[in-house]
């Protein structure tokens, strides 16, 4: 035998749970006639049909029904433990007729060849057969095992028991019965025929059979029960009852896969019908689980199923591509060759049980194959619930982004993920196209979507057995998302004004570049020269975004410029001009000493001030000349336009910095998400000289 940690490739099931059942205790469920049909006991018996899963009616309530069958276009139902046999062809309309027998609990009962065949875990006529579902008859079962399912195929009835001497039965026809052996002596709980096999489950494993009477076994699973097994699509799925490592896939029944089910319940019956398998279990918050059978090769892509630990930021890397030619004398001609940037995704997730069943599943499907993932800091939330098959839903937050016909991703948090696509939206709604899965409670949020593929070797740290951490680097398909920046909102001679002040206690650094050739003789003379007649400053700049609006304007700001492509205009953000006098209106500025005039004169860098008022303005000035007062032992700086009228001292103002041409020294910015909306970044700034843009 070959047990598997991998489903095979580029195939899968993808799983999700709802609530749509509340507290009902699932004992039975069947496919018949187009719906799905569940039976409950307990508090509350009753059955229920509904055609999806996700929307239930009642069809017949207090009785406790044990066993239920679909066949000869009629529903047939045991009562436990009274001898009541109920029929319907319509869910509506019920009649019901007495079993032979009123000891005993009857656990199964199928349909195949003409015939229904029921059979019971004790009492004394523990097989009964009927060829309407009205009329029965016992019929004699060898041994006295305790029986718990009965399937039919291959012109052949097979029975399985949970107890006894002898645990699988076999008859050609419901009435003559023959003891057969069991590969082992297993608690067998559940029997189907599907795809020329017989396939048994029980505690610890599964056992198959061509025929009914050779059987192999396969030990898989542990102290697992596997309390019912389904056929669908191509694969074989069992459930088991013991918390997590409760769902188990074949596509061959031979190589088993162990995994975890969304939530640990006690999933009791599992069938397969309307495209999808449907399990129902007795205890837990969401008490209906859907499998969906995906294909790697042709299917939409699905979703990575995880998200961020935000005990370590989440980082969005925006990457443009500029081609820069710079001349001898340092002039630069810049040519954007990417007008939108690639775009990277990297975070910590922390895996635990349903979470890291899904990565491993998703590892063997889908690694190389696109992928989607929310983009989780971008989001509306919604404010009320949204029951399935619901297609509107009330939110609050920014919903400017959503557009009709975009896919987004509808979230809770907590493993519920779907993709959907907007219809519209209104004032404070989202209206989608098609039905949810699942229900999805107040406090969901909806995402964009970014398309892509995840690294080609994550690795996966191992805390526990169970438990483990996986750093997700996510690279987004170019092309395939779609961002639109603010216009920017202050310019200074036709070039933007970036004015965002820097987090001094993350550090500012700044260098000074003045590039020089060296030329070594090799004799001991050395000669340099210097081909630029300007400085650089390259200025890297520590930010902290406060809030979702002011890391996008950043963002923003990064995207119109596309990295290193465009200039602007930016205060050094320090007091670089010392003034000892300045006359309210006029244009002049008088500096202290000759030295600030002999340094600036010539210069066609430092050609624009930016006076930093107290009152929180800024006011721009393109500088006409510095020069050398040599008879006052001053310095003056000589503005183009007048200077504002208030008086100006270090009352009224912080200071006054040198406004630089510059354009971004990197084609990446690194956004560093320290919660869903709270972020830190650093630019890099290296400053042009200041000439007039025609």
């Amino acid at each position: 035998m070959v047990v598997s940690t991998q489903i095979p490739y580029r195939q899968y099931i993808e799983w999700a749970v709802n609530d749509s059942l509340g507290d009902f205790a699932g004992v039975s469920l069947i496919y018949g006639d187009g719906r799905f049909v569940a039976t409950a006991h307990g508090d509350e018996p009753r059955v229920v049909s509904s055609l999806t899963g996700l929307n239930w009616a009642d069809a017949l309530t207090g009785s406790s029904i044990r066993a239920i069958a679909y066949g000869d276009g009629k529903y047939v139902a045991f009562h436990s433990p009274s001898r009541r046999v109920w029929v319907s062809s319509d869910l509506v309309n019920w009649s019901w007729n007495l079993s032979p027998d009123e000891s005993g609990t009857w656990r199964e009962l199928t349909y195949g060849d003409g015939m229904f065949v029921a059979v019971k875990q004790d009492g004394d006529e523990r097989i009964v057969t009927s060829p309407d579902g009205e009329n029965w008859t016992p019929r004699v079962a060898p041994g006295d095992s305790n029986w718990s399912a009965v399937a039919y195929g291959n012109g052949l009835f097979v029975a399985v028991a949970f107890a006894g001497d002898d645990r699988i039965m076999t008859s050609p026809d419901g009435v003559n019965w023959t003891l057969r052996s069991a590969p082992a002596n297993r608690s067998w709980r559940a029997i189907v025929f599907a795809d020329g096999l017989f396939v048994a489950s029980g505690v610890g494993g599964v056992a198959t059979s061509p025929d009914g009477i050779n059987w192999i076994d396969y030990p898989v699973g542990g102290l697992q029960r596997w309390e019912s097994v389904a056929y669908g699509d191509g694969w074989y799925v069992a459930v088991g009852v013991n918390g997590l490592n409760n769902l188990l896939t074949s596509r061959d029944g031979v190589t088993w896969t162990v995994s975890s089910a969304p939530e640990p319940n006690e999933w009791t019956d599992i069938v397969f019908g309307s495209g999808r398998f449907l399990a129902i279990g007795r205890q837990g918050d969401n008490r209906v689980m859907i499998g969906t059978p995906r294909s790697g090769i042709g299917d939409e892509p699905v979703f990575l199923p995880l998200s961020p630990n935000w005990a370590q930021p989440l980082r969005e890397s925006y990457e443009f591509k500029t081609d820069i030619i710079t001349s001898w004398d340092g002039k630069e001609q810049r040519r954007a060759v990417r007008f939108n940037p690639r775009i990277e995704i990297d975070f910590l997730a922390h895996l635990h049980g349903w979470t890291k069943s899904q990565l491993d599943q998703f590892m063997a499907a889908r690694q190389p194959r696109e992928t989607w993932l929310p983009r989780f800091v971008q989001f509306a939330t919604s404010t009320i619930s949204m029951p399935p098959e619901a297609t509107v839903l009330a939110v609050s937050g920014d919903t400017s982004w959503l557009t009709p016909g975009m896919t987004v991703a509808l979230y809770d948090g907590r493993g519920k993920l779907e993709s959907r696509v907007v219809a519209s939206v209104g004032a404070g709604t989202i209206s989608f196209t098609g039905e949810s899965m699942t229900e999805f409670p107040i406090g969901s949020r909806i995402s964009p979507v970014y398309r892509g593929r995840i690294q080609v070797t994550p690795k996966v740290e191992r805390l526990t057995n169970d438990i483990a951490t996986m750093r997700v680097q996510f690279s987004v398909d170019p092309g395939s998302f779609t961002y639109v920046p603010a216009p920017g909102d202050s310019f200074v001679d036709f070039r933007e004004a970036f004015m965002r002040g820097p987090n001094w206690g993350g550090g500012v650094t700044l260098d000074h570049v003045w590039p020089r050739e060296t030329v070594d003789y090799e004799f001991g003379r050395v000669e340099h020269f210097v081909p630029y007649d300007f400085p650089s400053r390259i200025t890297r700049m520590n930010f902290v975004g406060r809030d979702k609006d002011d890391v996008k304007s950043a963002i923003d700001f990064f995207w119109r410029h596309r990295g290193r492509w465009k200039e602007f205009v930016m205060p050094t953000w320090e007091n670089d001009v010392p003034y000892a006098f300045i006359a309210a209106g006029s244009r002049s500025i008088l500096v202290d000493g000759t030295d600030f005039g002999a340094a600036y004169a010539d210069s066609t860098v430092y050609r624009r001030i930016v006076l930093r008022l107290a009152d929180g303005t800024f006011h721009h000035r393109a500088v006409d000349f510095v020069d050398v007062l040599q008879d006052t032992d001053t310095s003056v700086l000589w503005t183009t336009e007048d200077l504002p009228t208030l008086s100006l001292t270090p009352s009224t103002m912080f200071g006054i910095s040198w406004g630089l041409v510059s354009r971004l020294a990197s084609d990446r910015l690194d956004i560093d998400w320290l919660t869903d909306s709270v972020a830190q970044f650093s630019l890099t700034f290296q400053s042009l000289e200041n000439f007039d843009i025609q």
